[in-house]
């Protein structure tokens, strides 16, 4: 009998691991984090509004909207810093 009490513990323990596991595995894959641009996205779902840009000066990824920026030639640069901005524009003269 005792035996027997014994086997029953371990299978409801490993039961209810296996329950944690996948119950765990769903909530992650809920809580995940998209990115979207603008869309409203559904609930429980973290949205992220920014994209990283690499400082062609030193190689720094920074976000977006906190880049200082410079239109040289039509085009948009993204550094990190001013001083970055400073040594980028110093090499293009």
């Amino acid at each position: 009998m005792g035996l027997r009490l014994i086997l029953y513990l371990i299978l409801i323990f490993l039961l209810y691991r296996l329950f944690k596991a996948v119950a765990g595995g769903l909530a992650s894959v809920k809580g995940s984090r998209s990115v979207s641009h603008g869309a409203k996205g559904p609930p429980g779902v973290t949205r992220v509004d920014d994209e990283l840009v690499k400082d062609p000066t030193c190689g720094i990824y920074v976000a977006k909207r906190e880049a200082v920026k410079a239109r040289i030639g039509g085009r948009e640069y993204h550094f990190c810093s001013e001083s970055c901005k400073k040594r980028f524009l110093a090499s293009k003269k």
